[in-house]
């Protein structure tokens, strides 16, 4: 599946609200990885699932937006009312590594590391 953000006119759109939001959080010493996010459940919970597109299970929010921080297995669950318009966003714990991603691209394969 392609990268893709709910609520977006066109795939420009989608990309300068990615780029933004991850500026927003280096800003606050909380870099993230260029990996995109599609879904994501927490250590402690297994059979909880946060995805792209579908409702928050706590809030009934649409997830517009998951963001992996660099090297702290933590991700920031964006919804409209939590990181997006106002207030933050919600974290999610997942050392494990069970996140996943869109498809990555060839280049994103082939150099993995090296570009998060």
């Amino acid at each position: 599946m392609n990268f893709y953000m709910p609520c977006t006119e066109c795939d420009e759109q989608a990309e300068m609200i990615w780029s933004g939001l991850r500026q927003r959080l280096a800003g606050l010493g909380l870099p993230t990885t260029r990996r995109r996010i599609a879904a994501v459940s927490p250590d402690d919970r297994p059979d909880l699932r946060f995805e792209v597109g579908q409702s928050h299970p706590h809030s009934g929010e649409l997830i517009l937006l998951i963001l992996e921080t660099s090297g702290l297995g933590l991700y920031w669950i964006f919804t409209q009312n939590h990181g997006l318009a106002r207030g933050v966003p919600y974290p999610v714990i997942d050392e494990t590594g069970s996140a996943i991603a869109f498809e990555e691209s060839a280049l994103e394969r082939l150099w993995g590391d090296y570009l998060r």
